[in-house]
């Protein structure tokens, strides 16, 4: 047992420093060998944009990436290298300082390869905080403007990390006028509010939302809800208020879906006709669609089930 009044910072903080170093050495050491197989012909007609996988730190963190990058040269075929270049777990970042993970974040941004940047990226972004999540999004999103595309994974990390940190905060983003059109963008988000408060974030998908972005998220949390229960899904969007007439449509055409998936002799008019009363005139509208879009030919009257 400790005795009280010790001080363990000079302890812990050479920890933190030895996993922003290995992962970002691990990085710079790779991007190397990269470089050094195509200049050596073993690459002819890569791109050279390849050999820009990744970058490295700059600033304070060179010698330590330095003697990073060093020791895992002498050690590359001990089978350590994959596991430095993989990043580091939410639970290692979570030990970071913000400046080191926001660093690392900038560099993970920069590798050029799907794979090794969701590789890199998935755990840092798994240990941002609320206050983090707007500087990564800018950060990532500068790249990308720039030219070096940021894989779909991690932004779907991002999103859901949002949503376990802030999502209220972050939902508010998809308002009105917003400039995110990505409907996945803000289902992503519910799913992370979902694994964190799943009765808050039903409430929330309750009320009469702003925009289409948002009105998509609150059909996520809705059908989500059920677990496929096609019975309770059709209670619960019938519960909603009217004016979450919106939300209501989505969910109704969420509920088609799963519907013709459930079974494979069920039919657009048998999914309509097992909807409750009060659903009936939405639902007719949806089937109507629905059979407009496998038959455009033929005419379908408000009668038709």
């Amino acid at each position: 047992m400790l005795s009280p009044g010790i001080d363990l910072t000079p302890i812990m903080k050479p920890a933190t420093t030895f996993i922003l170093a290995a992962v970002v050495g691990g990085t710079a050491f790779l991007a190397a060998r990269q470089s050094d197989r195509m200049q050596s012909g073993t690459n002819a007609g890569v791109p050279r944009r390849v050999a820009e996988d990744s970058s490295t730190p700059t600033g304070g963190a060179m010698d330590s990436t330095r003697k990073s990058r060093d020791r895992m040269t002498r050690n590359k075929d001990s089978g350590k290298i994959a596991a430095f270049y993989n990043g580091p777990t939410a639970e290692e970042a979570r030990l970071l300082t913000s400046a080191e993970r926001m660093d690392l974040i900038a560099s993970g941004a920069q590798i050029y390869n799907s794979s090794n940047q969701i590789a890199f990226l998935t755990g840092v972004i798994g240990a941002l905080t609320a206050d983090e999540i707007p500087r990564a999004l800018e950060s990532l999103g500068g790249m990308q403007d720039r030219g070096n595309g940021i894989t779909q994974q991690v932004w779907d990390s991002l999103w859901r990390q949002w949503g376990r940190v802030d999502p209220e905060g972050g939902l508010r983003r998809f308002g009105p006028g917003t400039s995110f059109t990505n409907h996945a963008d803000a289902r992503n988000m519910m799913e992370g509010w979902l694994e964190t408060d799943a009765a808050a974030a039903l409430a929330w998908a309750r009320e009469p939302k702003q925009s289409p972005m948002q009105v998509s998220a609150a059909a996520r949390a809705i059908t989500s809800a059920t677990y496929g229960d096609l019975e309770r899904m059709r209670t619960d969007i019938a519960a909603l208020p009217e004016e979450a007439l919106d939300t209501r449509e989505q969910c109704l055409k969420e509920y088609f879906d799963m519907a013709l998936l459930s079974e494979e002799d069920r039919t657009i008019a048998s999914i309509c006709e097992d909807l409750p009363e009060s659903l009936q005139e939405m639902g007719r509208r949806e089937a109507q669609r629905r059979m407009a879009m496998v038959s455009p030919d033929e005419p379908h009257d408000e009668g038709s089930n």
